[in-house]
């Protein structure tokens, strides 16, 4: 199954819980076979593309994923 999770609250670094979280779950996913990538927003001086243990993380809107919920 491919999977990308959108997350707004994904940070700068690793040492932050919710990139933590994340990372961890898309790891456990891709090792049960799936394709995984996050999708972020852009953070001033990280680059658009880049792997954290193995998982594709994109950074390429400004503002929000979703309006108003």
């Amino acid at each position: 199954m491919n999977i990308a999770f959108l997350s707004t609250a994904f940070l700068n670094t690793m040492k932050e819980s919710t990139s933590i979280t994340l990372v961890s779950l898309a790891r456990a996913l891709m090792n049960r076979g799936h394709t995984v990538v996050i999708i972020t927003n852009k953070k001033k001086g990280l680059p658009p593309f880049e792997r954290i243990w193995d998982v594709p993380i994109y950074r390429f809107f400004n503002g929000r994923i979703l309006g108003p919920i």
